[in-house]
């Protein structure tokens, strides 16, 4: 939940709409309310101090899914250890191996969090299936996992990696580039006449113009190429593999070229511009 306070501090907007926000402004940095963390930040438009936004955060989830996960490889370690103590000795040929594998496996996952680890297992009994489930459970955490390391390097709106990706891209990219003779070059994309269209067609088209100028880069960059949207509309463009500067002004010249095409959109039509520094 969050609210935004105008320069008296009073209330401008809350979301979502239904929650009511505090009439005046909460002074409170940053603090952990039970299971919400709460913060506030001042919002500035250059050096000009707008008002402040103050956001109220759960953390109900995150806790729940720690606990969940917590119990679920417990439980598994309890199974293995209670398999191993009960039938190895009557089982031991048969069992041994797989139950220590898997009581191996457990340990692993619970020391490193790595859920990529699989235990092996051929038969179809009672242990096979467990070792099944077991690596099924490990599938879907790591799913999970890989699905929110997705949503932190991802920009929600345009599908392009973000300003954190970038940087972590371009540190592997950049140090790639000093073992080897590749010439690399970066352009910084703004775009021109972008508040017009927000403000004259509304946010709804200048999500639009986004979206499509980010699939105009996408269509118009190698696959070695990296674009990202830093936010706002502001791009960045990591050209690889570059024989001289003058590829990367072709390129750039290029971008210009198809942001500069009209963007339809309902009834309207929206015309901006890009303003590229190599």
């Amino acid at each position: 939940m969050a609210c935004i306070y105008d320069q008296q501090k009073r209330v401008f907007a809350g979301f979502p709409e239904d929650w009511l926000c505090p009439e005046e402004k909460p002074v409170i940095a940053e603090a952990i309310d039970g299971n919400f963390l709460q913060t506030e930040k001042t919002i500035y438009l250059g050096k000009a101090e707008l008002g402040t936004v103050y956001a109220k955060i759960s953390l109900g989830g995150l806790k729940a899914r720690s606990i969940q996960l917590g119990w679920v490889t417990l439980i598994t370690v309890i199974v293995v250890l209670a398999f191993v103590y009960c039938f190895a000795s009557v089982l031991q040929k048969l069992i041994s191996k797989p139950i220590l594998s898997l009581s191996e496996v457990s340990r692993r996952v619970s020391q490193d969090n790595d859920y990529s680890i699989r235990a092996e297992h051929n038969g179809e009994d009672e242990l096979g299936v467990l070792v099944t489930s077991f690596n099924h459970m490990m599938s879907r955490i790591q799913d999970t996992q890989e699905e929110l390391r997705g949503l932190a390097y991802k920009d929600g709106l345009t599908n392009l990696p973000n300003r954190r990706a970038l940087v972590r891209d371009a540190e592997n990219i950049i140090q790639g580039v000093k073992e080897s003779d590749e010439t690399i070059a970066l352009c910084l994309i703004d775009l021109d006449g972008f508040k017009a269209v927000n403000d004259q067609i509304g946010h709804d088209a200048g999500d639009h113009v986004l979206v499509e100028v980010s699939h105009r880069m996408r269509t118009l960059l190698r696959k070695a190429d990296l674009v990202a949207r830093l936010g706002g509309d502001e791009f960045t463009v990591l050209l690889r593999d570059l024989k001289s500067l003058n590829d990367a002004e072709r390129v750039a010249q290029k971008i210009c070229d198809v942001v500069d095409q009209p963007i339809p959109f309902a009834e309207h039509t929206a015309k901006v511009s890009a303003s590229i520094g190599i």
